[in-house]
């Protein structure tokens, strides 16, 4: 054991001051090469390390966090919060005839939101597939930048307005993630990115509090901390802001006329990409809302390493991911 810490630690001290290139390191085994991104990330050097799939990448996540910080604390790697973040790439393609999964959708987008801040991280897990598939553009998620801060005032219409294009639905009662709720002077809001929903107190336009609360019995902890700010992510891909639903009309049209769609069945499908419906085959239509998508790697600032885990593997997974 002696042996192979100190040869992780050798590796790492290499990469450390590796400006470009590749360094192979053979023998890695069971938990080597998440020892081994927690040794580069304890250098200061950002990390993607790349698994074969998503079971493995949240396996690889915990085994990260605890090498980097010695305990079973967990991060909240699935909200897009927290040192080691793990990104959960879709599991189907987008031309299957399956309902987009919303929580997935949820937990991609904290965490793009998160990278595109350049909030604190030191690790990204990723499954393999993920490099195959390119996201929502990093500037549109920088340029949303919907946070709530305590003692600060809050324009409760313009963010009300924010949220529904960002994908979160209103409704009575706040139960589950990506909803939210507006009730005289409060406003009760579950981002993907906390854990639990955040109660927020409002007097006129001053956030007075806020504070997480139970969504079962609906009510404030008792013992819990006062929040100082949360951010709130977008919810979905396909955020409905006017320009991205002009541009999602403009080129739905222009193929369905190409291809001699009917006009009511052309009418009815910009009608549903518009308004964001869910039906099958949506996620394909995710290019027409933006002008170009980018690569999950677009997210990472340069000189971040790139480790792969197991590289057979990740070739074969890519392989399959282009294939399909």
């Amino acid at each position: 054991e002696g042996i192979v810490a100190s040869r992780v630690r050798d590796v790492a001290a290499r990469v450390k001051t590796l400006e470009a290139g590749r360094i192979d390191v053979a023998g890695v085994r069971g938990s080597a090469g998440a020892a081994l991104a927690a040794a580069i990330a304890r250098t200061g050097r950002r990390v993607v390390l790349v698994a074969a799939d998503l079971e493995a990448a949240r396996h690889a996540a915990e085994d990260v966090g605890f090498l980097a910080r010695g305990s079973l604390e967990d991060d909240a790697e699935d909200t897009g919060e927290g040192e080691v973040l793990v990104f959960s790439g879709p599991e189907s393609s987008p031309y299957a005839d399956v309902n987009p999964d919303r929580r997935a959708a949820m937990s991609r987008m904290a965490t793009l939101f998160h990278l595109a801040h350049d909030r604190p991280w030191s690790v990204l897990v990723a499954p393999a597939s993920a490099l195959a598939r390119k996201v929502v553009p990093r500037k549109d998620l920088a340029r949303r930048a919907d946070r709530i801060v305590a003692e600060q005032e809050l324009d409760r219409d313009a963010l009300v307005k924010s949220l529904a294009e960002a994908g979160y639905l209103r409704v009575p009662v706040v139960e589950d993630p990506g909803s939210f709720a507006v009730r005289g002077a409060l406003l009760d809001v579950w981002p993907p990115s906390v854990e639990e929903p955040v109660r927020v107190e409002l007097y006129g336009d001053l956030v007075l509090s806020m504070k997480p609360f139970d969504p079962i019995e609906q009510t404030t902890r008792k013992d819990a901390a006062e929040i100082k700010q949360v951010w709130l992510p977008p919810v979905r891909e396909a955020i409905v802001e006017p320009r991205n639903i002009a541009r999602a009309r403009e080129r739905i049209t222009q193929l369905a006329e190409m291809m001699d769609w009917p006009t009511t069945k052309t009418r009815a499908l910009v009608d549903d990409v518009v308004h964001r419906r869910a039906f099958f085959g949506a996620e394909g239509y995710l290019p027409a809302y933006y002008e170009e998508l980018d690569p999950l790697l677009a997210y990472v600032p340069d000189g971040t390493v790139i480790v792969l885990d197991d590289p057979p593997s990740v070739t074969r997974a890519v392989r399959e991911e282009i294939a399909a």
